[in-house]
């Protein structure tokens, strides 16, 4: 760039900075404006987080001290959740006895085999 476009630009900034600070609050405004707003923010957050923490107490207790009464259950009552796997899907097998071969056999002499080899 030439020199004299640095003066123009130089002017054109001191021109709009110029213009800037006459639209610009007085800085001790700005700075109690921003004093007070934060201030106002933390009471506002404060009080929401109380009014959480409320409303989550008084869910609580609402859950832990007004239950509706368990009936009562008697030792005779109580059934086995695993009574089901005792019962027989034949349910005659057990009335029965079962059959026997009419005659017993002998296995004497495959013994008397089995004790005379030696290995």
């Amino acid at each position: 760039m030439s020199p004299a476009g640095d003066e123009d630009l130089r002017r054109l900034f001191g021109e709009r900075r110029a213009s800037d600070e006459e639209k610009a609050p007085p800085f001790r405004n700005v700075l109690e404006r921003g004093r007070s707003g934060a201030r106002a923010t933390r009471m506002g957050r404060a009080r929401l987080i109380m009014a959480a923490a409320a409303v989550l107490i008084f869910a609580v207790s609402l859950a832990l001290f007004h239950r509706r009464p368990q009936p009562e259950i008697r030792i005779g009552d109580w059934r086995a959740p695993t009574d089901f796997l005792l019962e027989a899907s034949y349910p005659d097998l057990f009335d029965t006895t079962p059959a026997l071969l009419e005659a017993v056999p002998d296995y004497a002499p495959l013994l008397a085999n089995e004790k005379g080899k030696t290995s």
